[in-house]
């Protein structure tokens, strides 16, 4: 391991596989939808090529039969009733990232937001149910994404950078020279390109994918989790994080 030491405005989190081990929960869901549709295969490339990516964009890529003679919207309800499965059929198998709680509880409050590719219904159970912490103010989440606008574009993250830094100016918690240093943490190839495209320090989780994967997507750190990762100092607007990096 490497040490270093980097500072940021504020803290953008990804939720499933990011704060909460979610993805036995997220596997099992899938093989149970694939009983209902002969044309879908749940196998490790699916898996690998969908995680981190909007449920909505995955039905309508990978069950094309299935579903054109369903409109939009049914294809969306389709996909919220998913999503609402995967924490009350298999919730059991999710737990919060080792260090996750602590490591948000020592940033300052309003400097830290949620950009989820899940759906609200499904990000505010993995609150309730798993990490048992209230959701921060700024909490981004599928259903606040345009069609074709989910990641890998940069769009939810550059959201939820723009409505914390509102939160934190209406505060009167910002200078005015204040200049916009972001990190995003993330586990997923999509939500890391997406941090990227979007001007922030990517921090990648090694959580279901190894370190050099996250590092051949462009991640700028990888850890293992957050032990190895913690706030040492907060002076003025900066954060300044020492990190453990694999």
């Amino acid at each position: 391991m490497a040490v270093t030491t980097i500072t940021t405005n504020i803290c953008e989190f990804d939720l499933d596989g990011t704060l909460v081990y979610s993805i036995d929960a997220i596997v099992e869901s899938w093989k149970s939808l694939s009983k209902q549709y002969p044309e879908f295969v749940v196998d490790d490339d699916f898996l690998h090529k969908t995680h981190g990516v909007r449920v909505f964009d995955i039905i309508k890529r990978y069950l094309p039969k299935s579903t054109k003679d369903l409109t939009e919207d049914e294809i969306l309800e389709l996909s919220e009733q998913f999503q609402i499965d995967i924490c009350e059929k298999f919730g059991g198998l999710a737990k919060p990232v080792t260090g996750s709680l602590q490591f948000l509880d020592s940033i300052p409050q309003d400097k830290w937001c949620i950009v989820t590719s899940g759906s609200y219904n499904l990000a505010i159970r993995w609150f309730s149910k798993v990490l048992k912490i209230e959701k921060p103010k700024v909490f981004i989440t599928a259903d606040d994404i345009p069609n074709g606008e989910g990641k890998p574009n940069p769009y939810p993250y550059l959201l939820g950078a723009r409505n914390t830094y509102k939160l934190l100016e209406s505060k009167g918690e910002l200078t005015d020279d204040v200049h916009e240093k972001r990190v995003v943490f993330e586990d997923a190839p999509a939500g890391i390109e997406a941090g990227l495209k979007s001007g922030a320090i990517v921090i990648g989780i090694a959580s279901n994918y190894d370190s050099d994967y996250l590092y051949k997507y462009g991640a700028n750190y990888v850890i293992k989790d957050y032990s190895s990762i913690k706030v040492v100092k907060h002076e003025n607007d900066l954060i300044h994080l020492e990190i453990n990096y694999l």
